[in-house]
């Protein structure tokens, strides 16, 4: 049985991380050598990107964001975090294994401004879509949109802190 922590796909994530972060850190240094009295806000959007037959199979990715988005909700009851969902297909996901009482309840975390979503259908190559095509992913937003009276919009993290 091979440990995950030290398996060569985690060892090689880690490697990118490290990378991405050196070059953030390297594009600020530069931002603040050229831009020394400009302002910046970084608003970060936390979310979880699970892709379907790649880490399980369509049931398994489906429960894993049921139970996810279960722990999220649970989260924002109590006012404690904030979440974005990356796409409108994780209200589809979950009404269809919690019903329409957990489809409302998603809905009304979207209404009190706790869980932030995508109004995209799912994470898209957007380069490779024709122009209806990329029209059509957005449709799934509309349900959503009507039910929370608001826009699709993704939350920023520091609102976790706005409401309490």
């Amino acid at each position: 049985m091979t440990d995950e922590s030290t398996s060569p796909e985690r060892s090689a994530a880690v490697s990118l991380c490290h990378v991405w972060l050196g070059l953030l850190l390297a594009f600020t240094v530069v931002c603040q050598a050229t831009e020394r009295d400009r302002q910046w806000t970084v608003y970060l959007a936390q979310d979880k990107h699970l892709d379907y037959n790649w880490c399980g199979s369509t049931t398994e990715v489906e429960l894993r964001m049921t139970a996810l988005l279960d722990y999220f909700l649970d989260a924002a009851e109590r006012n404690q975090v904030c979440w974005n969902l990356d796409g409108t297909l994780w209200d589809e996901v979950y009404r269809r294994h919690r019903g329409q009482a957990g489809s409302a309840r998603l809905h009304d975390a979207i209404r009190r401004d706790r869980i932030g979503y995508a109004g995209n259908y799912a994470v898209l190559l957007w380069g490779i879509l024709d122009t209806e095509t990329a029209i059509r992913a957005c449709y799934g937003a509309i349900p959503i949109e009507k039910s929370t009276d608001g826009p699709a919009i993704l939350r920023r993290l520091s609102s976790a802190f706005h409401s309490r």
